[in-house]
């Protein structure tokens, strides 16, 4: 054992640095400019992720040989992304007939990608890609649906290597132009301080309320998370601020953790960025990604509007008390300081829908109008000093911390392109979307709820972004099957893949919270659950009803929104078991009733259901205001 001398890591540190801020500035390039040949764009994408990776592992290494290993394979990375940068026009016309070095490179950066995933990501994805590897030579001996002829060592290595169907194939795609760029964008946000602003508008606007602190909460991890599409670092951004005010105010410490990561959770929903499986959705579906926010946009206010009801009844029920005027921020300052983030925000909303410019070039364009307006202010408006030097490592942090958030998404696309580059291989896509139709009998209830099941339990040991992808292309082929609307379809699967972080036992996120709230873990997470749960209803509705994904007729939409909002009303007071007043154990039920039923996607059982809402409020209001006169007297 020989531990790195800190000269040393310095030194490799140092490497990192211009890797990454030269990776980077090929990415704002490539945008600005246009994008390399598809193959040659991801080879150097990959390439120099995978040396940062490895050098960043060596560095982390204890061991000298382990070191010395890293780094070799960090040349071979080199070598392999260098080989299909020169060769890429040839490597295409050869799929059927494999040069030698082929299938050394093939195989060697299949190996690479399922350990650099088991690093980043965890066991639980490269032990799905090799459990598919290992069905691919196996499939022979199997039966019925899950018979194949098997695929010989060139197919294998044609599907996983070469071409545009494996480790170099959309997903890859995405991680090369998108995600950068939106990464980028966000990295700026934080580092210009937006983290805060989010949170000072939102206390401006709601901390004096009674539970202001826990609004606070639900709206700035809502606008934080628009533009990190991290659930985790939407908890540790805003939750280490959040979290202690909801306490000093009233809530318990599981409460107040369960409100910040399902609201930090929710941002993954959020448009306009989503989270990186959001692109990927744009790409499956072959539509423009300003459309993917358009129509996960009602969902998602559907979402917080829940979120932000329970938090108000609970701290109705238990007289929870707002910031005071001490504790809040002043209004003008806030907007004095931060005016341009919400400018930037409403720049690539307009770049994204209304010019409809490519996801890229849109997020590219907002991250520098942030710099450009942080830069006026400053020296225009506040008349400060202006270092240039200061400034450039500003920039390099910026540019080296956005290539590191990326390493975790370039892992999860390049091993998700071996598992899809194995399905194409043995055609199982679509004979694995007919055993699962089978195995819900051809129901669609029965269907959706083991999808349900499926995606959660996927998100619990795997990133939003894997599960997407894996339930992109086998799940929603099966929901299509029965009938189900294509972008209805991926939405669902989308959906319940990030709600894994706040389901009980295991989810990052209610962890993460429980721990900076000094709460209970599971109690944290048990509740989170209980907040967000009518929220876990609204997939099942945009299924049967696609008018709630923007799906269909305005009339139609604006009806079915209502009846989501009397349903989310309905059962948040039913879990709450308050409004107006404490509810009695058999409204709660009838309250539970009236819910899915207004949920459910007919008129009969809308019809049915609002007078019984309206019916139940009228009884709550009613006997709330007797209770006070007669308390009064």
């Amino acid at each position: 054992m020989a531990a790195m001398s800190e000269k040393s890591k310095s030194y490799i540190t140092g490497i990192i640095t211009i890797l990454s801020a030269a990776i980077v500035l090929f990415h704002i390039y490539t945008t600005l400019t246009f994008p390399l040949q598809s193959l040659q764009q991801r080879s150097v994408h990959y390439g120099f992720m995978l040396v940062i990776i490895f050098l960043y592992l060596a560095i982390e290494s204890k061991h000298m040989i382990i070191r010395l290993i890293y780094y070799l394979i960090a040349l071979l990375s080199v070598a392999i992304n260098l080989y299909n940068f020169i060769d890429y026009e040839n490597m295409m016309m050869r799929t059927t007939r494999l040069l030698p070095l082929d299938y050394v490179f093939g195989l060697s950066i299949i190996a690479i990608t399922l350990f650099i995933a088991y690093k980043y990501i965890g066991i639980w994805m490269p032990l799905i890609a090799v459990l598919f590897i290992g069905y691919a030579y196996l499939s022979p001996r199997l039966p019925g649906l899950l018979y194949y002829s098997g695929i010989s060592l060139r197919r294998f290595v044609a599907s996983l290597y070469i071409g545009f169907e494996g480790i170099y194939g959309d997903c890859m795609g995405v991680s090369a132009t998108i995600v950068v760029m939106f990464l980028f964008f966000g990295e700026v946000l934080v580092e210009y301080g937006a983290g805060q602003f989010v949170i000072d508008i939102a206390s401006v606007a709601f901390g004096g309320l009674r539970g202001g602190p826990g609004k606070v909460a639900v709206i700035a991890s809502s606008l934080f998370g628009m533009v990190s599409g991290n659930a985790t670092a939407n908890v540790v951004g805003t939750g280490t601020i959040t979290i202690p005010l909801m306490k000093n105010t009233g809530f318990s410490p599981e409460y107040a953790g369960a409100v910040e990561c399902t609201a930090s959770t929710g941002g993954l929903i959020m448009p306009p960025v989503m989270g990186a499986a959001a692109f990927i959705m744009a790409e499956i579906l072959g539509i423009e990604y300003g459309k993917v926010c358009l129509y996960a946009l009602i969902p998602a206010l559907l979402y917080y509007f829940c979120c932000f009801l329970m938090v108000d009844l609970h701290s109705a029920k238990c007289n929870l008390r707002g910031l005071s005027k001490d504790q809040m921020p002043n209004g003008r300052t806030v907007l004095k300081e931060g005016w341009h983030f919400g400018l930037a925000i409403m720049l690539l909303v307009f770049l994204l829908c209304v010019l409809q410019w490519s996801a890229s070039k849109s997020a590219l364009y907002a991250a520098l109008c942030v710099i450009v307006t942080e830069y006026f202010k400053q020296i225009v408006i506040m008349r400060k000093k202006y270092s240039l030097t200061q400034e450039l490592k500003r920039f390099v942090g910026v540019l080296t911390q956005t290539a590191k958030s990326c390493l975790p998404v370039v892992a999860a696309c390049a091993c998700a392109g071996v598992i899809v580059g194995v399905l194409n291989a043995t055609s199982l896509t679509m004979r694995f979307s007919s055993i699962l139709v089978q195995a819900a009998s051809g129901s669609l209830p029965l269907l959706l709820v083991l999808a349900m099941i499926g995606c959660i339990v996927l998100g619990m040991g795997l990133p939003a972004i894997s599960v997407y992808i894996i339930t992109a292309v086998i799940v929603a082929p099966a929901l299509i099957q029965l009938g189900v609307n294509s972008v209805a379809a991926h939405m669902f699967v989308f959906y319940f893949g990030i709600m894994a972080p706040i389901t009980p036992p295991v989810g990052v996120a209610f962890y993460v919270a429980a721990g900076i709230a000094k709460a209970n873990p599971m109690k944290t997470g048990f509740q989170a659950w209980l907040l967000a749960l009518p929220g876990f209803i609204l997939p099942f509705v945009f299924v049967y009803q696609p008018a709630l994904l923007l799906q269909g007729s305005i009339a139609t939409s604006l009806w079915t929104v209502f009846t989501c909002i009397i349903g989310i009303v309905a059962l948040a007071a039913a879990l709450e078991g308050y409004l107006f007043r404490k509810i009695p154990m058999a409204v709660r039920a009838i309250l539970i009733v009236c819910a899915l039923l207004a949920i459910i996607p007919e008129t009969i059982t809308d019809l049915i259901s609002l007078p019984i809402f309206f019916g139940c409020t009228a009884y709550l209001l009613i006997t709330a205001k007797r209770a006070k006169v007669i308390a009064a007297k």
